[in-house]
């Protein structure tokens, strides 16, 4: 969001900051014309007639630098959009040996984006030594015009030194406004884009209240991405307190089944109660109260183990008994003493994975979730780690526990209250 937002930022104060500067040059064009009004009539005739011709060229040239403006804005998207995989993607570039061609794709990437700025500020700057041409040239025809009307003794020679001082002053603000005027139409197309990709729909908090203990249901469920279909008719309940297990082959929907429930796809049709209220009537964030995920790539922040942990909230003291007895349920004591506030490195790169899986899983008990979804939070770790995670999992039975896994180990699965099969059935081995 952060990205958009600034963008959006940007060109909302090139067309803010013009409005004060907009208003001063109208206020000193109406002053300049009330001057030359007490000279001659026909001194205010040609200023505004010559003065004016700015103006007829403010729609070809606001034109103009709205399509540079759009070129920029697609090639800035492109550049945020290859940094941001670079970033993301950065473990499996390092790890392939792949630096030097990702360096040269984000080099590329962003020499383009420089090259579309170059191109904006050569029309920008081309833009204003028009203006600056056609404001020049009124100048002239104004002073063309009042030394005719001394030589026919109209005007007084010595007012023409005082009029050709309006007369700059008329042609220089009637340029600044036709510059802010094209600043102005020309930003209106990026920002209103801008707004239309952060303006999504989202449900406002209701006025339900949510009392644990919370039941999980779903009802008749049918859903799929095009002609896929993953679910049709599904349904099924989580009970307050219990231990799902949730298998199915990789591509069935078992993660899908509880990102409807979080809000990530719309578009099903059944219904996904929670503590039996359908979740269409509630917002995220009274739902995200009441759950939390585990996720298979925890993503850490290059700061200290509390801040991760609590996420820069200090919704618990860090000399708290709670803290600390998290710290201990989850075996991070001893990392907690080695670290201490130093930061864990950029996205934990200074621990290991099953100590990042831990300490998510600690940041998400620190808020105290009434369900807790676990989204194959083992891929990958050692069995020491792996049997950490699972005992701690099957201790929190004051929790509505959901794993997703593909472990289809019978002794495993006994373990848990209900496996809930997504897609063929498979033996149990």
């Amino acid at each position: 969001m952060n990205l958009l937002s600034e963008d959006m930022a940007v060109y909302q104060n090139d067309r803010l900051n013009s409005i004060p500067y907009l208003f001063h040059s109208v206020t000193c064009v109406v002053g300049d014309l009330v001057m030359l009004t007490t000279m001659s009539p026909w001194l205010v005739l040609a200023a505004v007639a010559t003065a004016s011709l700015p103006l007829l060229a403010m729609k070809p040239l606001s034109a103009l630098e709205g399509r540079e403006k759009a070129k920029y804005s697609k090639l800035s998207e492109s550049y945020t959009g290859t940094l941001k995989e670079t970033i993301e993607g950065y473990e499996s570039i390092r790890t392939a040996g792949a630096s030097e061609p990702l360096l040269q794709r984000h080099v590329k990437a962003s020499q383009r984006r420089q090259k579309g700025w170059i191109r904006l500020n050569i029309v920008s700057t081309m833009s204003h030594s028009a203006l600056m041409k056609l404001g020049s040239f009124a100048n002239m025809v104004c002073l063309v015009v009042g030394g005719y009307l001394v030589t026919k003794g109209v005007l007084a020679a010595s007012l023409l030194f005082a009029a050709s001082s309006y007369f700059t002053s008329l042609s220089n603000h009637f340029n600044n406004i036709t510059e802010y005027l094209v600043e102005i139409r020309a930003s209106k197309p990026i920002v209103e884009k801008l707004l239309s990709q952060r303006d999504f729909p989202c449900t406002p908090p209701s006025n339900h209240t949510l009392q644990r203990p919370l039941a999980l249901e779903y009802q008749g469920i049918s859903f799929g991405f095009g002609q896929r279909q993953l679910y049709s008719g599904f349904s099924c309940t989580f009970a307050p307190g219990g231990c799902y297990a949730i298998l199915g082959e990789s591509g069935s929907g078992k993660s899908t089944l509880t990102k409807l429930l979080l809000k990530y796809f719309d578009g099903y049709t059944g219904t996904i109660s929670l503590g039996g209220h359908d979740i269409r009537e509630l917002s995220e964030e009274e739902i995200y109260a009441q759950v939390g995920l585990v996720a298979q790539s925890p993503f850490l922040f290059n700061t200290s183990l509390y801040e991760n942990i609590t996420l820069f909230s200090h919704n618990l003291d860090q000399d708290s008994q709670e803290y600390l007895t998290l710290l201990a349920d989850l075996n991070l004591t001893a990392l907690a003493q080695r670290v201490g506030d130093t930061p864990l490195g950029d996205f934990g790169d200074n621990i290991s994975g099953g100590e990042r899986q831990r300490i998510q899983l600690a940041r998400v008990m620190a808020t105290h979730p009434a369900i807790v979804i676990f989204d194959e939070p083992t891929t990958g770790l050692d069995p020491e780690n792996i049997s950490l995670i699972n005992e701690f999992i099957f201790r929190c039975q004051d929790i509505t526990r959901i794993v997703i896994t593909h472990n289809w180990d019978k002794t495993f699965l006994n373990r848990f209250d209900q496996v809930v099969t997504i897609g063929r059935e498979i033996p149990v081995a």
